[in-house]
């Protein structure tokens, strides 16, 4: 399955689909009311795998996903945007992956970002280790949605997206999943190219409707994996230390330090992970919230003053 909602780049992703060196497969559209000329362009492809559906209103992004997962007639699902372009063998290694390891809900995939002039700006690699997705599960996404096939019945079975969210409908549904003990896991390889632009969804709303979605999943997610209580004041300061350091002054960011560890030194055991590979996520996410506060600082235009890290 594939879901669109127009976009200037919209060309460029129907042929990386239709270009795929895998050829057995439905390619399902969603326009969400756009108001553009994508179906002319749409319209403008003969392949017959091409199946479109019109939302009679506009309903979002989230909501058109489920939509999309009603209508799709086959077993796996695959994810790509408007914005996006597959490479060409990126649905052949991904059946083959799912076809070699069927206990598997979802497989993600490595996905380089490019800019607007296609210009590569970094590689997102996530962990194929189903213990690692669920360490990082605590405070982000744990994989790409982009790139992803998935499971369409599992994914049914526990309820879809969540259409409440905007930006984390993603993160959430992967949170479901880990809870509820279904492998989730990546083939490692760069097989999709997401588009990272001012005007893409993820880009535009992080900093407001945002940041309340990814607290209420991160506090999901640790209530099940770390066998302490956490309160959601916690939990709003160890993500305002993951991704607004800037607003946090010295006492709270040290609080959030200690949360974080509180986190990480609190895996529940009857996960199997162990308590190294536990401490070594610890120690990693404390370096990383460090330098995060310290760049945050040099970013001030009143740098200088007498804030410490």
């Amino acid at each position: 399955m594939t879901v669109y909602n127009g976009g200037h780049y919209l060309d460029a992703a129907i042929k990386s689909i239709l270009n795929q060196t895998f050829k057995n497969f439905e390619f399902l559209i969603i326009n969400d009311c756009s108001t553009d000329d994508t179906l002319v362009r749409v319209h403008s492809y003969s392949d017959k795998r091409i199946k479109i559906h019109n939302n009679p209103r506009n309903v979002g992004q989230t909501r058109s996903l489920n939509i999309g997962l009603g209508l799709a007639k086959g077993d796996y699902i695959a994810r790509i945007d408007a914005d996006d372009v597959a490479l060409p063998f990126w649905l052949e290694k991904q059946v083959a992956f799912v076809n070699h390891n069927p206990d598997c809900s979802v497989v993600s995939a490595y996905v380089v970002a490019i800019d607007e002039t296609n210009k590569i700006k970094k590689v997102y690699r996530p962990s194929a280790s189903q213990q690692d997705i669920i360490l990082r599960s605590l405070f982000t996404s744990p994989i790409n949605h982009v790139g992803s096939v998935f499971k369409k019945n599992d994914v049914l079975e526990h309820g879809g997206y969540e259409e409440r969210y905007k930006i984390a409908a993603d993160y959430d549904l992967w949170g479901k999943l880990l809870r509820n003990n279904l492998n989730v896991t990546t083939n490692e390889g760069v097989l999709m190219a997401i588009r990272e632009h001012p005007q893409s969804l993820s880009q535009s709303g992080q900093e407001t409707w945002g940041f309340r979605e990814i607290t209420e999943v991160v506090l999901k997610n640790v209530e099940k994996f770390t066998n302490v209580e956490f309160s959601s004041s916690d939990i709003n300061l160890f993500c305002r230390a993951n991704f607004d350091e800037g607003s946090l002054d010295s006492d709270e960011f040290r609080k959030a330090i200690t949360i974080n560890k509180k986190v990480y030194g609190n895996i529940e055991p009857s996960l199997g992970i162990g308590q190294r590979r536990a401490m070594r996520w610890q120690h990693k996410r404390c370096k990383t919230l460090y330098l995060k506060r310290f760049f945050s600082f040099l970013r001030r235009s009143d740098y200088g003053g007498g804030s410490k890290v």
